[in-house]
């Protein structure tokens, strides 16, 4: 009997301190998130402001877009990182900036260009599930309006049309050039990637 009690007051003590220990990481990551939901907004506050910037330096035609894309004037540079523009989505009070590339250091900063551009179908964004990034893209419904800004200031307008969850591995559905626009993110626990499927309006 003396052995059960010692066993059950062993796992009581093992549930709190697996409890505390699970709110103290929670606790972190609102003070995380919150920490880079401030920096963002300052990153999107400083790129609307290059834009506007440039004012006649902005390309004035298709042809002259595509010349500076080439020599690498379609992204701005902050702090270092290059920016390839903003991403708007209104029923979510969401503007984040779009890092040119993608690696785990830049996610921690803003959701990132996984594959192709604005520019063609087949543009892959993807984003941490931090609130404050793309964690909030489970409550975007079918035809919600997501708005992206390029470096040139061009605004393109999209619409939800699909709403996904894949596996981690499915690398190659994720890269599809049926949607002009998909953006994803790791769910919790990691075992899957939600996955927002949109296309061009117009």
């Amino acid at each position: 009997m003396n052995d059960l009690r010692r066993v059950a007051n062993a796992l009581i003590v093992v549930g709190v301190f697996l409890l505390v220990s699970a709110l103290i990481l929670v606790m972190h990551n609102i003070d995380k998130d919150g920490d880079v939901g401030k920096a963002t907004g300052e990153i999107v506050a400083t790129l609307s402001d290059e834009i506007a910037s440039k004012g006649d330096a902005l390309p004035k035609s298709e042809d002259e877009a595509i010349a500076m894309r080439e020599e690498g004037k379609d992204v701005i540079m902050i702090d270092g990182r290059a920016y390839i523009g903003y991403l708007t989505v209104a029923s979510q009070s969401l503007e984040l900036p779009i890092l040119a590339e993608c690696s785990e250091a830049n996610l921690k900063i803003a959701p990132c260009c996984y594959n192709g551009s604005v520019y063609e179908s087949g543009f892959v964004l993807a984003g941490h599930n931090y609130r404050s990034h793309f964690g909030r893209l489970t409550n975007l419904h079918i035809g919600d309006t997501i708005r992206f800004t390029n470096a040139f200031g061009a605004v393109t307008e999209y619409s939800v049309v699909e709403l996904q969850s894949l596996r981690p591995t499915a690398v190659s559905s994720m890269k599809n050039d049926s949607y002009d626009l998909s953006l994803f993110t790791c769910n919790l626990s990691g075992n899957a990637r939600y996955t927002v499927r949109c296309m061009r309006k117009g």
